[in-house]
């Protein structure tokens, strides 16, 4: 009876400090983990934000280029009026 109690005393001597540093560092690998995560995210938005401002910008692009491009039709078709005038 005493071997088993001192079995089991040893035991547990050696089982909880083991899961007390099973825990304390799977806790500071997860705060690692999380902080990680967190930069990321961080970097992703920074990133989608700058690719939504370029976005802006070409779609800015696009609509002066539609009306330049009116503006040119418009251009031409006064010029080809004009031209058959003088002939």
């Amino acid at each position: 009876m005493e071997s088993t109690l001192t079995a089991i005393i040893g035991g547990l001597c050696t089982a909880i400090p083991s899961i007390l540093a099973t825990v304390t560092l799977n806790n500071k690998n997860q705060a690692v983990i999380n902080t990680k995560l967190d930069e990321n995210l961080k970097l992703m938005e920074y990133r989608i934000n700058e690719l939504s401002k370029k976005q802006d910008k070409y779609n800015n692009v696009l609509g002066r280029m539609a009306i330049l491009e009116n503006d040119q039709k418009n251009l031409s078709k006064e010029l080809d009026s004009i031209s058959e005038r003088i002939k």
